[in-house]
């Protein structure tokens, strides 16, 4: 009961954070710089809290991340189609919370990964609709970031900074470690990524 409350009491100062200062305009440097560092702490909270909740029933991540798994081995390394799991009940439970939090945060990704060696990484779930542009699914293949891959190294919540991409936007990330029932075993990692505007600068 301790552990839900702690969980629920972080995710609720996160999604505090996150919920009305990405879009307040940065018109300085120095202001940039503290509302990143806002966003930055409530994306961190915010993975931090989900990797939480992906604890409470690790076994159940644990077979999912498995079966698809199983299913690369026998399929030439294909990440699984939208056939193979789009009816499972953990990952409808999973997208179904992930998608709450995104409706009340400004959170634009939550996605999980484990890792695959030093420069490679695959999602296992995702908070996009199935079927979507911006949906991966379980086994997708991904580059291993700096960010990422001090995450899965260190066993640390880590925060990025702010960076840019031609596709997503502005993103300032945030990844949580994921660890087996031995509080050791890293098993993946939660990534959550915010969307933020350029910002107005003014001169000093």
């Amino acid at each position: 009961m301790q552990t839900t409350f702690r969980l629920s009491f972080c995710l609720f100062f996160a999604l505090f954070l996150l919920s009305g200062c990405v879009e307040q305009p940065a018109n300085t440097v120095a202001n940039q710089a503290k509302m990143d560092e806002l966003i930055a702490q409530g994306a961190q909270g915010m993975a931090v809290a989900i990797a939480g909740y992906i604890m409470e029933d690790i076994e159940a991540y644990k077979n999912f991340a498995a079966e698809a798994a199983s299913y690369k081995a026998a399929h030439e390394g294909r990440a699984m189609p939208i056939e193979a799991y789009q009816h499972s009940a953990y990952y409808k439970k999973m997208q179904s919370y992930f998608a709450t939090i995104k409706e009340h945060s400004s959170a634009k990704y939550i996605y999980t990964m484990q890792r695959i060696d030093a420069e490679n990484m695959e999602f296992i779930l995702d908070g996009e609709a199935i079927g979507t542009e911006d949906h991966s699914p379980p086994g997708t293949g991904e580059p291993n970031g700096q960010w990422e891959e001090l995450c899965f190294t260190s066993k640390k919540p880590v925060r990025s900074d702010r960076e840019e991409y031609e596709r997503w936007g502005e993103l300032i990330s945030a990844y949580a470690p994921i660890f087996d029932e031995d509080g050791e075993t890293v098993l993946g990692i939660v990534g959550v990524d915010v969307e933020v505007s350029p910002g107005l600068f003014a001169m000093d």
